[in-house]
């Protein structure tokens, strides 16, 4: 049996390429995949602060129209009962 040296050194190539692409592209994947992370990162966190600033001003209010002031009448006791 003579075996062939270069039809094997052939396919030693190209099994050598495809790995060397298939660490390229899981590299490539996992840096987009980062930026994608910290881009939702980013996003959440402006939302966050829209859904915060946008709700808190209503929320903190010490007056309005249907606000009744528990503490002053001392009914916070009886509406806890």
């Amino acid at each position: 049996y003579i075996q062939n040296t270069h039809t094997d050194y052939a396919g030693r190539k190209v099994h050598t390429a495809v790995y060397v692409q298939s660490i390229y592209t899981e590299l490539t994947y996992r840096m987009h995949l980062q930026k994608f992370r910290s881009f939702l990162l980013i996003l959440s966190i402006c939302l966050l602060g829209v859904f915060f600033f946008g709700t808190a001003p209503d929320l903190m209010m010490t007056d309005g129209d249907q606000w009744i002031d528990c503490i002053a009448d001392k009914s916070c006791v009886e509406q806890r009962l």
